[in-house]
């Protein structure tokens, strides 16, 4: 039987982040970012497996039957890394009011974790919530008091699986690249008020 719970011992999790960036304009109206960034962190907090409790000496005998302790400890590590890109145009003044054109995108080189102490670093890159790219394209036009956002968020394909790189098959169902498109529009008319409203995956 297991048991899993809290643990009064356990460590603030620990991080480092290292991050190197340079932006670029060469005209007044036109911005160009990139960001190479690295994220370690470290004692992150996760449930023991059975094997590593029972190692740690964590079971008993409780009325007869054999309990494992599957508590909360500091043991997981992540080294994740990427890139991100920034593009930003101000078109300024059009005959529906002053534009501004951006995207950004986020290319992820690395997405890896390590479960407890001694085991190897697993990659999920390209794997169920940890799309290899993901981009958001936005144009926005403010007119008087009143300004409108229309944004398309896209996300890359990802294989529908949890398990690391190497320990699935491509027989997966595949989760195809997707769009969504919001839309906000914001009112400044009124003295000391903003009124604005958002339509999400339209």
């Amino acid at each position: 039987k297991e048991i899993s719970g809290s643990n009064p011992n356990l460590k603030p999790e620990t991080g480092k982040t290292f991050n190197i960036g340079f932006i670029f304009e060469p005209v007044n109206a036109v911005a160009v970012g990139i960001d190479f960034w690295r994220i370690q962190k470290q004692d992150e907090i996760n449930t023991l497996t059975v094997e590593s409790a029972i190692e740690q000496g964590n079971f008993a005998t409780v009325n007869g039957e054999g309990v494992v302790f599957v508590n909360n400890a500091n043991v997981a590590a992540t080294e994740n890394q990427g890139v991100d890109l920034d593009f930003r145009v101000r078109v300024g003044d059009t005959p529906f009011g002053r534009l501004t054109i951006r995207n950004a995108a986020t290319y992820y080189d690395k997405i890896s974790s390590q479960f407890e102490p001694g085991d190897p670093f697993e990659r999920y890159e390209g794997t169920f919530l940890n799309p290899r790219w993901r981009n958001n394209f936005s144009a926005n036009l403010e007119r008087g008091p009143w300004s409108s956002t229309f944004t398309i968020r896209t996300t890359a394909h990802m294989w529908d699986t949890q398990l690391a790189q190497g320990s699935f098959s491509r027989d997966e169902r595949k989760v195809g690249t997707f769009e969504e498109v919001d839309v906000n529009v914001q009112y400044t008319g009124i003295k000391n008020l903003q009124l604005s409203g958002t339509v999400r995956n339209l």
